[in-house]
């Protein structure tokens, strides 16, 4: 009986902290709190849709733009920039080898991998490297491609 006379005003007094920021004003004149429906960024809405226009000039070179100029018959592109949110894709964690392991280095430290910088200009090396690196993501890019295709049909 007695834990029943101190736990129904505590749990009132609980529930009424909690609701009454919702009915308080603040300085402003609106309530402290109030229910906010989350927008989600990557709905499409009028503010994601937008519209430029593409032209071709007489030397046959194409220019890309919010207004047309005078004269011009232009085509125009409708682009929604909440669709183009991709999810992003992983990327699996090189393991290190016995030999690096040996050494005390990390997989990612690996002491023939030409660091960015001028010598990397200079070293053919890295022209390689880039070279692997650049079909990696070419390889990355077709594979999803494909899952998108997939999607689609």
């Amino acid at each position: 009986m007695l834990k029943a006379r101190i736990l129904i005003p505590l749990a009132l007094l609980l529930a009424g902290a909690f609701i009454a920021p919702y009915f308080l004003k603040g300085p402003d004149g609106k309530p402290l709190m109030a229910f906010v429906e989350q927008v989600d960024s990557t709905l499409s809405t009028a503010a994601t849709r937008q519209i430029y226009y593409k032209w071709q000039d007489p030397d046959g070179i194409w220019h890309f733009g919010d207004e047309v100029p005078e004269g011009i018959n232009a085509i125009p592109v409708h682009v929604d920039t909440a669709a183009n949110i991709l999810a992003p894709t992983s990327v699996p964690k090189p393991k290190a080898d016995d030999n690096t392991k040996k050494k005390g280095l990390a997989a990612t430290d690996d002491p023939d991998r030409v660091k960015p910088g001028l010598e990397a200009l200079f070293n053919p090396k890295a022209a390689e490297q880039t070279l692997n690196d650049a079909k990696a993501v070419q390889e990355m890019l077709n594979e999803r491609n494909s899952q998108l295709e997939q999607m689609t049909r």
